[in-house]
C-alpha cells in the first residue's frame, strides 16, 4: 500500500504526528508539581510594566487567590493578533495594555460588534468615573461607550507667567489639586 501523495508528505505527516504524540505526553510532566493554570491573564507590551506586574503577583495571589499569568508580546504583534482573534472569535487574553490611540481598530462597527466589554455602567456605577479626568477617558471610548481606562494621567508639568501670576494674587502653593487649579483659571478668564 503506498501513500497516495509520495514519500515526502508521507515523512512530513509521520513527522508531524509524532511530535504532536510527544508534545502531548511531554507537556503536561515538564509542569512543576504546583502549577496552576492562570486565572487571569494579561497581555503588556512595556517591558518595565511587566516587571511589576510579575513582582506583585505573589501578595496578589495571597491576598485574593487568583493567579496571573503576564505576557509580554511586541506592541505591533499584540495588537493585530488581538484585532485578528477577536475578529474570528479565538482566545484572547483576560486584561490587555493598549497602545494610546489604538481603541479605534477595536471599535469600529456597529457597537454590538464590539468584542471588548463596555466598562460604561461599571465605572459610573463605581464613582470611578467622577474621579477620572473625563478627558482622558474619551481616549478610550467610543459613541459614549468606555471600552477602556487610562493606565495614567500625568501632566509633565504646568507653566505659568510668574509675574501675571503675582499680578493677579494667586498663591500656586495653594493650588494641591487640578480642581482648585481649574477654579482659579476659570476665575481669571
Amino acid at each position: 500500500m503506498r501513500f497516495p501523495y509520495g514519500p515526502a508528505p508521507l515523512a512530513i505527516f509521520l513527522l508531524a504526528v509524532l511530535t504532536g504524540t510527544v508534545l502531548l505526553i511531554w507537556t503536561p510532566l515538564s509542569r512543576p508539581a504546583d502549577y496552576r493554570p492562570p486565572d487571569l491573564v494579561l497581555a503588556t507590551f512595556v517591558p518595565e510594566q511587566a516587571a511589576v506586574y510579575r513582582a506583585a503577583i505573589p501578595r496578589f495571589d495571597q491576598q485574593y487567590g487568583c493567579n496571573i499569568q503576564v505576557e509580554l508580546v511586541d506592541q505591533k504583534a499584540l495588537q493585530s493578533r488581538l484585532q485578528s482573534a477577536l475578529q474570528v472569535g479565538a482566545d484572547v487574553p483576560d486584561m490587555v495594555e493598549l497602545m494610546y490611540g489604538t481603541i479605534g481598530y477595536f471599535a469600529k462597527g456597529p457597537l454590538e460588534d464590539v468584542a471588548l466589554v463596555d466598562l460604561t455602567k461599571k465605572i459610573k456605577d463605581s464613582g470611578l468615573y467622577d474621579r477620572l479626568v473625563t478627558n482622558r477617558l474619551s481616549k478610550w471610548s467610543s459613541r459614549g461607550q468606555v471600552f477602556a481606562l487610562p493606565h495614567d494621567v500625568h501632566p509633565v508639568m504646568l507653566v505659568y507667567r510668574r509675574d501675571l501670576v503675582e499680578q493677579l494674587g494667586i498663591d500656586v502653593n495653594q493650588l494641591t489639586t487640578w480642581d482648585e487649579f481649574s477654579r482659579v483659571g476659570r476665575e481669571v478668564v
